[in-house]
């Protein structure tokens, strides 16, 4: 069982609280209380909602039973299709010692429960200058997403897919602007059905993850509760890792097409497809290392490839020891196997090597083939 960090750069605030769980779980569709109460222990959530206007508050029913110590209750005003009404369900919440805290839903269409962005941005705007903390569930519209935001929502919550559908995010191009420019938390809301959708919401960098069916609704809640905790709770913790070596497998002539485009500065066919100024941010060094840029090694002092001590590396020793003239532009992409792409733009060249693991000298084969066959 994995369980969260006490290190505080791992929560996440919402307004003025603070949370270590970056799983949220609603309360519905479970079986009974019992089972409710245990699948929000085994999920690890420290929040909760409820739907205010389905759901018994009181007695022995009553959806609070079902309410670990320590876990926070987000009322939430599903059912509500009207900003008015919305509102008020709100208002009720409060003034029944709930909290200020509210997951704001204001539906459109009652077949797909898809959110009615009008209406929830002038509840929001109400709620906002009443003092509630407003979390409102809304499409994944990044316009809609930042004029929330400026309403003064306290986070966003964009539908991965239709409620309930477990469809898994439908968008994530939409997403990604979102979180792009949000200064408040992203929570992705409704349609995850599996972990791995759960997983693939906090790689794109979701701070949190909203999720009803697709634990009540499993065949085993109490594993899915499990399953969700532990995806959710994996791929946050990978957040900021170097991910291991990856790459592209092509043919030398794919390669070497690659290479030309580089070399012409963007251009193929005569046609400028990306502008020359982004392609030379590649090779611009870097303070931790002036010798390698973005992807490619460079003809600076500064460590070689594998990190290689000596303040130097090969590309810029093929260069300093005149192995041919006008090579102090050469960059080159050094792969798997010893396989690399040689640049040299002011000699209009670009070379492709590919082979298996073993010896390599990248100096002595650059001063056979540029320097007419001259050993270094």
């Amino acid at each position: 069982m994995l369980e969260p960090t006490n290190n505080a750069s791992d929560a996440f605030t919402i307004g003025q609280r603070t949370y270590r769980s970056r799983l949220i779980i609603g309360t519905g569709k479970y079986k009974d209380l019992a089972e409710t109460k245990a699948a929000i222990e085994r999920s690890g959530a420290e929040i909760v909602t409820v739907a205010l206007r389905r759901v018994s508050l009181s007695g022995e029913s009553s959806i609070l039973q079902a309410i670990p110590p320590g876990v926070a209750l987000l009322p939430n005003t599903a059912g509500c299709y009207t900003a008015e009404e919305a509102v008020r369900t709100a208002r009720l919440a409060r003034e029944a010692g709930m909290t200020e805290f509210v997951k704001l839903e204001v539906i459109g269409d009652q077949r797909t429960l898809f959110p009615d962005v009008e209406e929830t941005l002038k509840a929001t705007k109400i709620l906002v200058a009443e003092g509630f903390t407003v979390l409102p569930y809304t499409t994944d519209d990044p316009i809609a997403a930042r004029k929330l935001e400026d309403l003064g929502a306290a986070a966003v919550m964009p539908l991965a897919a239709p409620i309930g559908s477990g469809l898994g995010i439908r968008n994530p191009y939409n997403l990604r602007i979102i979180l792009e420019s949000a200064k408040v938390p992203v929570i992705v809301d409704a349609g995850v059905g599996t972990a791995s959708d759960a997983a693939f919401a906090m790689e794109l960098g979701c701070d949190a993850v909203l999720m009803n069916t697709g634990i009540a609704g499993a065949r085993n809640p109490l594993m899915m509760a499990e399953a969700m905790r532990d995806d959710v709770l994996l791929v946050h913790a990978m957040n900021g890792q170097p991910l291991l070596p990856q790459g592209a497998s092509l043919t030398a002539r794919e390669w070497l097409k690659f290479g030309q485009f580089l070399r012409d500065h963007g251009k193929w066919n005569g046609k400028q497809l990306i502008a020359k100024k982004l392609l030379d941010e590649l090779v611009v060094g870097t303070k931790a290392n002036p010798a390698y840029g973005l992807t490619f090694w460079l003809n600076r002092d500064g460590k070689g490839p594998g990190g290689r001590p000596g303040g130097r590396n090969a590309v810029m020793e093929i260069s300093e020891n005149g192995i041919a003239d006008g090579t102090a532009d050469m960059y080159m992409a050094a792969g798997a196997g010893n396989q690399r792409l040689y640049i040299i733009p002011s000699l209009d060249m670009v070379v492709v090597r590919q082979a298996a693991f073993g010896n390599w000298d990248d100096r002595e084969f650059m001063s056979r083939l540029i320097g007419g066959g001259k050993r270094p």
